[in-house]
Parts: C-alpha cells; sequence; structure tokens
C-alpha cells in the first residue's frame, strides 16, 4: 500500500514539475519595457474625434483614435498628475466650461501612412476610476478614445470619418444598501440604483462617492 501510495507520488511529480517550468519560462519571457522604449507606429488618418461636437485633436494607432489627455481639460475633464505615484487622473467636471482647442490641422498625407512612432511610459493613466493603456505621443500621455465610453456615447459617421462622443448629463442615484451617492455610470456600483436629486440624497444620509466625485 505504501509503495502504491509512492508510486503515485512520484507520477503527480512528474506531471505537475514540467508545468511549473512552463509556467515560469512563461514569466520570464514576457517583454521587459523601459521607458521610451518604441511600441509602435501612429499612422495618418483622415477620422476626426469630437466631444459634444467640439472637435479634439486625434492620433490613430492601430486604426484606432487616440487622445492627449492633457487636452481633456479642455473639454470638461478634469486631469490630475500625480507626481510621486505617476498616475494620472481623468474626472468629468459637469461645472467646467469648454473651451475647444482651435485651428485643428486636417490630414494631407496618405491615410494609413506612417507618422511617427510612439512609445511606452511608466506613467498610469486612470479614467473614471478605472485603469486604461497608455503611451507616450512625442512626450505626452495619450489614450484611446474609446476609454472614454463610460462618460457618454459614442457615434460613428462612416461618410464624413467622424467619431462622436456625446457626453451624459449629471445624474445622481442611489442603491439599497449603499451609504453613498453616485454618478449613474460610476463603476463601484454594483446592484440596483434609482436616481434622486444630490438634495434628497443628502436627506437620506447618503454622502458623495469618493470616486466619481458626485
Amino acid at each position: 500500500m505504501k509503495k502504491l501510495r509512492l508510486i503515485f507520488l512520484l507520477l503527480l511529480i512528474m506531471t505537475i514539475l514540467p508545468l511549473n517550468i512552463f509556467a515560469l519560462q512563461n514569466v520570464s519571457d514576457a517583454p521587459v519595457r523601459n521607458i521610451g522604449d518604441v511600441l509602435g507606429n501612429v499612422l495618418h488618418s483622415n477620422v476626426r474625434t469630437y466631444i459634444n461636437g467640439e472637435r479634439i485633436p486625434s492620433y490613430n494607432i492601430n486604426h484606432r483614435s487616440v487622445v492627449l489627455i492633457s487636452d481633456l481639460a479642455n473639454y470638461g475633464f478634469d486631469v490630475v498628475f500625480d507626481e510621486e505615484t505617476r498616475i494620472a487622473t481623468v474626472t468629468r467636471n459637469y461645472a467646467k466650461e469648454f473651451t475647444p482647442i482651435e485651428n485643428i490641422a486636417d490630414n494631407t498625407e496618405r491615410p494609413g501612412s506612417v507618422a511617427f512612432q510612439y512609445v511606452y511610459t511608466d506613467i498610469i493613466a486612470i479614467v473614471n476610476g478605472v485603469e486604461v493603456e497608455s503611451f507616450n505621443i512625442r512626450g505626452r500621455l495619450a489614450i484611446f478614445f474609446s476609454s472614454l465610453g463610460d462618460f457618454g456615447t459614442f457615434r460613428w459617421n462612416g461618410e464624413t470619418q467622424q467619431s462622436m462622443l456625446t457626453l451624459n448629463e449629471a445624474r445622481i442615484v442611489v442603491t439599497p444598501t449603499g451609504i453613498r451617492y453616485h454618478f449613474h455610470f460610476c463603476h463601484t456600483i454594483r446592484e440596483n440604483w434609482r436616481y434622486v436629486t444630490r438634495e434628497e440624497a443628502r436627506e437620506l444620509g447618503f454622502t458623495a462617492c469618493l470616486v466619481c466625485e458626485p
């Protein structure tokens, strides 16, 4: 009986050991990124991007529109960068006035041709409380335009080559078991919710969510 157990144990070890070695090999094969490492090419594109009807400068990576985080401050967002943590945070500010960037140049090169390279950055981008993919475009932090989807509704016009984001109006919600009130798009909401006014939420004893900051 003891001999059978020993044989079984040896067979189990022989089965698991190659899997562990393979897993370790995969970890060691993962690329180590350094700041400034080239990740790919930014392409020339005729696609134009808009937020609430106002054009925002954009780039094209892998046939997806990309915007600079710093530019979002002109389109109803607060952008905060923490030098110590290397984190850039984007939140919606419903009281902020739009100051759209003017004189945005149209593309004059062949769509799909290479414009320049984009590179790796160690700066983490947080949009509406969630980490999103980010990269460095000519020394500035950029994210995919689609990363703003929590804030509104996208519409694509293939005829005019326009990608348009219409921002949601601010709506306050509360949940049956929560103690905070939120904007309706807050990613921390995990249960059914109902609309209330901010005043109603406060009268009911709710306090503001620390993530979406309603």
